[in-house]
C-alpha cells in the first residue's frame, strides 16, 4: 500500500498502465507473421547453427507465436546481409540479423558503408565469442614468441576480415611475422587447410568450434580479457605496449560484443520490448542452453538496452584513433 500522500508521478503512471496494451499489440501484430532472421554467412557454419537454435526458441516467446525462419546471405564478410537487413528488410520488426561483430569493425574504418551501428536495434547478446590465434600442434611456432621469430602462414577469408586483420596489426604493433593466405570461404575451410598443410593456422578462429575438432594451439586470444579454458594464453592487448593499447581494444572489444541478434532501426517500441523479452527468455531455457552446449558455446547474455549501451560506448571512436586503427589493419 502507498504511504499517505504519495503519488506515483503521471508519467510512469501511463507507463504502467500501457504495459498490457502494448504487449497485446505486439501480439495482435506477429500473431500469424512470419519472422526471418538473416544470416550474413552459409549454412553449416558458426552463425548459421546459431541463428537456428534461435529461431524455435524465438517463436515461443515471440508474442503471437510468429514463424521464425532463417535465410543466409553470405557475401563480403557479411557486409551483404549487413546492409540488406538495415536498408531494404522491413523495419516492423519482422527482420531480424545475426549480427557479425567484425562487420561493425567495417563500419568504423569505412563510413561509406551503408548503415550506422548507432540506429540499429539491439535486441540481445547470447554470449561472447572466445576467438584467438591458432596454429596446428604439429607447427614448430609454439608461442607467440616464436612467431616474432619465425614467418608463420595463416589462412582468411578477405581483406576486411579478422582472421587478416588482427594478424596484420600483430605484425605492426606486436613485431609478429604472420602471411595471410586469402580467399578461405569460412572457417570448416580453413580447418581443412590446416590439417592438410596448406596452412599453419588462422589468425583469429573460434576456439571452441574450431579448437575442438582439430589439434591446434592457441597463440593469443582475441579478446580483451584472458579465456577461462586458456587461462596461460595472452591478449592481443598484452602483446603490444601502453600506447597501442587503444587500437587493439577496438579489435579486441568485438569478442566481447560477441554473437547477437539486431533488428534494423524505427523498429516500433512495442515490438522491439517484445523482442528483447523473447531473447530474455529464450537465454534462459534449458533446451536452449543445452543447444549451446551442444555447439561448444558458453552462454553469456546481454539484455538489448545494455548491448546498445556497449556498442555506444566502445564502438564510435574519435578521427585520431580511427586513423590509427586504418593503418595497422592494412592490407601487407
Amino acid at each position: 500500500m502507498a504511504a499517505r500522500g504519495f503519488r506515483l508521478p503521471g508519467g510512469l503512471l501511463a507507463m504502467i498502465a500501457a504495459l498490457p496494451a502494448l504487449a497485446q499489440d505486439a501480439a495482435d501484430f506477429y500473431r500469424g507473421k512470419t519472422v526471418t532472421i538473416i544470416v550474413g554467412a552459409g549454412e553449416g557454419g558458426f552463425y548459421d547453427q546459431n541463428a537456428r537454435l534461435m529461431a524455435p526458441f524465438l517463436r515461443k516467446y515471440i508474442p503471437g507465436s510468429p514463424t521464425v525462419i532463417t535465410q543466409n546471405m553470405p557475401g563480403a564478410s557479411q557486409l551483404r546481409a549487413t546492409e540488406h537487413a538495415y536498408n531494404i528488410a522491413p523495419r516492423d520488426g519482422t527482420a531480424l540479423l545475426v549480427a557479425q561483430p567484425y562487420v561493425i569493425l567495417n563500419k568504423i574504418l569505412n563510413r561509406d558503408l551503408k548503415f550506422e551501428i548507432s540506429r540499429m536495434s539491439w535486441i540481445g547478446r547470447a554470449g561472447q565469442i572466445d576467438m584467438g590465434g591458432l596454429v596446428s600442434d604439429s607447427s614448430p611456432v609454439k608461442t607467440f614468441d616464436d612467431a616474432r621469430r619465425m614467418e608463420v602462414i595463416l589462412g582468411g577469408n578477405a581483406a576486411n576480415g579478422p582472421a587478416s586483420m588482427i594478424p596484420w596489426a600483430l605484425n605492426r604493433l606486436a613485431g609478429a611475422r604472420f602471411r595471410v593466405i586469402l580467399g578461405y570461404q569460412s572457417e570448416s575451410a580453413e580447418g581443412l587447410a590446416i590439417e592438410r598443410g596448406e596452412i599453419q593456422g588462422i589468425g583469429n578462429g573460434s576456439l571452441g568450434d574450431l579448437g575442438a575438432r582439430h589439434k591446434v594451439r592457441v597463440l593469443y586470444s582475441s579478446g580483451v580479457a584472458r579465456i577461462k579454458a586458456y587461462p596461460d594464453t595472452p591478449t592481443i592487448l598484452e602483446l603490444v605496449d601502453g600506447a597501442e593499447r587503444p587500437v587493439m581494444d577496438i579489435l579486441g572489444s568485438m569478442s566481447t560484443l560477441g554473437l547477437t541478434l539486431a533488428g534494423a532501426p524505427d523498429i516500433p517500441a512495442d515490438r522491439l520490448a517484445a523482442l528483447r523479452g523473447a531473447f530474455d527468455q529464450m537465454s534462459r531455457d534449458p533446451a536452449y542452453l543445452a543447444g549451446l552446449a551442444r555447439l561448444n558455446f558458453e552462454p553469456g547474455p546481454m539484455k538489448g538496452a545494455e548491448l546498445a549501451d556497449y556498442v555506444r560506448a566502445h564502438f564510435i571512436p574519435p578521427d585520431a584513433l580511427i586513423e590509427r586503427l586504418r593503418r595497422a589493419t592494412a592490407p601487407q
